[in-house]
């Protein structure tokens, strides 16, 4: 079964994350959302 999701995710403070190749990127205090497809077993 194939589908698609949402990820929530939420910054109570200001942060930096290492992101891969992107390296290290800021992020401010919010709500962040992410959205993927599953190509199979969703």
């Amino acid at each position: 079964m194939k589908g698609i999701y949402v990820l929530i995710i939420d910054v109570n403070h200001d942060i930096s994350c290492f992101i891969g190749a992107l390296g290290e990127l800021p992020f401010q205090q919010g709500l962040y959302a992410y959205v993927g497809s599953a190509q199979n077993n969703l």
